[in-house]
């Protein structure tokens, strides 16, 4: 008895390393220092037609941000935990130096939260939400789901025959 599978000859291709897409980020907009970086990368001098001008700049910029990024630990998800285990240590502490120390503590928490809800919602691409939903794992669940439907299933074959697509 003979076998109705045909042999498929794959010939793997080497690809190029490529440089990710590189993506805003709506956190990056009350962000001082990085404001102060585009200002600088876009100074930058470039002497050549205006259309290589503009791309050299906007490079320079890309550039420079992924560097600053690189330095600068801006995951506001892995600063959020230290901050709230800072802060309950702080809160069993009565002294003076701790109250203040825990006002710190809260608006630097605050606002490690708040990039992350910028994140998410800038992520999920929902409009309607209001500031202020501090629902996270709403934005995770639904940017989990954008992609699952962004993602294709089966695909129609030569044959007209649906094929499953199996990915990891």
């Amino acid at each position: 008895m003979g076998s109705d599978h045909c042999l498929l000859l794959l010939k793997p291709v080497a690809h190029k390393n490529q440089r990710k897409v590189f993506k805003f980020d709506k956190r990056w907009l009350t962000n001082l220092a990085i404001s102060s970086i585009v200002f600088e990368a876009w100074d930058f001098k470039v002497n050549d037609s205006p259309q290589f001008r503009v791309q050299q700049k906007l490079n320079n910029v890309c550039n420079s941000i992924l560097a600053w990024l690189k330095r600068n630990n801006q995951n506001s998800p892995s600063r959020v935990a230290p901050l709230q285990r800072q802060l309950l240590t702080l809160s069993r502490q009565h002294d003076n130096n701790s109250i203040e120390a825990r006002k710190a503590t809260e608006t630097a928490l605050l606002k490690a939260i708040q990039e992350e809800e910028t994140f998410w919602r800038q992520k999920s691409r929902i409009k309607w939400l209001k500031e202020g939903d501090k629902n996270l794992a709403f934005f995770h669940a639904t940017t989990k789901i954008r992609r699952s439907y962004n993602t294709i299933h089966r695909m129609q074959n030569e044959d007209d025959n649906l094929v499953e697509l199996r990915l990891r």
